[in-house]
């Protein structure tokens, strides 16, 4: 039968080593012939703006920011064609009622709804997306270039049937755009986003 132990009895624990003295200084190796030396100061990774990715490469010229306000003032008289087609829903219908082909008032009321209901979001995305190109073209990216000949091509032509003031204003402001974000200036800087 085992005892207990006397406190006093118990062994002490060995005490931690110390510890061990730093190694001597090693001296840098001189590269042989033909090697090349460590580069012990490695200079921070370059960002995208550092290499000329994501950021505009200078500050876009001056044809191409006029076709920026351009662009723009497109939209807005999109706008301005909206709330026009949204307020003339009387005249539409006094003039569906004219031409009446033997539907009812009813019906009548329905189609002019639903076809000034459709130009006014059309009018509005439109607007939009000539906004979102347009600040995009700024940027100096290509496919916005492209997206808005594409966009001013079908709102010039539909603008060329209904000719008023408002159509005549855009059409220029289309042409405009058109011209400046084509001249060599517009055309260099947006191929300048391209290069890496």
């Amino acid at each position: 039968m085992t005892t207990p132990q006397d406190p006093g009895d118990r062994e002490q624990p060995a005490p931690f080593p110390s510890a061990p003295p730093p190694p001597p200084e090693q001296q840098q190796a001189t590269p042989h012939q033909g090697e090349v030396a460590p580069n012990v100061f490695s200079a921070p990774p370059l960002s995208a703006a550092d290499l000329g990715r994501g950021t505009p490469v200078g500050e876009a010229p001056k044809e191409l920011r006029i076709a920026y306000f351009l662009w723009l003032g497109v939209a807005f008289l999109l706008l301005v064609a909206a709330v026009f087609t949204f307020t003339s829903y009387d005249a539409a219908l006094d003039a569906a009622r004219q031409a009446n082909s033997g539907l009812t008032d009813e019906q009548l009321k329905t189609g002019v709804s639903f076809f000034i209901g459709a130009f006014v979001v059309i009018d509005l995305v439109f607007a939009g997306l000539f906004v979102l190109f347009a600040v995009k073209l700024k940027a100096g990216r290509s496919w916005a270039r492209l997206w808005l000949m594409i966009l001013g091509a079908v709102v010039f032509f539909v603008q060329v049937l209904g000719l008023s003031l408002l159509s005549v204003i855009t059409g220029l402001l289309i042409i405009g755009g058109f011209v400046l974000m084509n001249l060599r200036p517009s055309s260099d800087f947006i191929n300048a986003q391209r290069s890496p």
